[in-house]
């Protein structure tokens, strides 16, 4: 009696590993993904925080990270105009427009990096003139237009099950409100 597998067996084997991981493999990528935020978001409201005791300070919004009393976190630096670049996130201090009498300002945290990223998370001051236009504390998911794992992301961080707005900073966006 011959010990060993048949030719069939093997490839019966190695079929099943291959649909095994092409179910897992998406899902694995897209806890990755999740992670990632999930450890950028803390960042960003370490520099939100910052920002805030900043403009109490000195009543002006800031848009570069250089100028608060925070360091940035392990393993991170700052580039030359003042973001925060990590090997697996990029934050930048937005002063975004003027809204009556003052600038809206905000932290937005792009996963994995500037160029690369497929979602983020934008946190809005608590400062005056983001009371004033309403969006003062507000918290989005941005997730890459047409990117199904984005989506997923920000869909079980949110909540909600599609879009609330859009958004483009280096490219387009969808915006998931939390």
């Amino acid at each position: 009696m011959n010990k060993g597998f048949t030719l069939i067996e093997l490839m019966v084997v190695v079929f099943i590993i291959g649909i095994l991981s092409v179910v897992a493999l998406p899902q694995y990528q897209t806890a990755l993904l999740k992670s990632r935020l999930g450890a950028a978001i803390p960042v960003a409201t370490a520099i939100k925080l910052g920002a805030e005791m900043d403009y109490a300070e000195n009543r002006t919004v800031t848009d570069s990270t250089k100028d608060l009393a925070i360091n940035p976190p392990a393993n991170c630096g700052t580039d030359t105009t003042g973001m925060v670049v990590c090997p697996n996130m990029f934050i930048d201090l937005l002063t975004s427009g003027v809204v009556g009498n003052g600038t809206r300002a905000d932290v937005l945290v792009l996963v994995p990096t500037k160029n690369t990223a497929e979602v983020g998370y934008r946190v809005f001051l608590n400062i005056p003139p983001n009371e004033v236009a309403g969006v003062a504390g507000k918290r989005e998911c941005w997730a890459e237009a047409n990117n199904r794992r984005a989506e997923n992301v920000c869909k079980s961080l949110s909540g909600k099950s599609a879009p609330t707005g859009s958004a483009s900073y280096l490219k387009s966006w969808d915006v998931y409100g939390m």
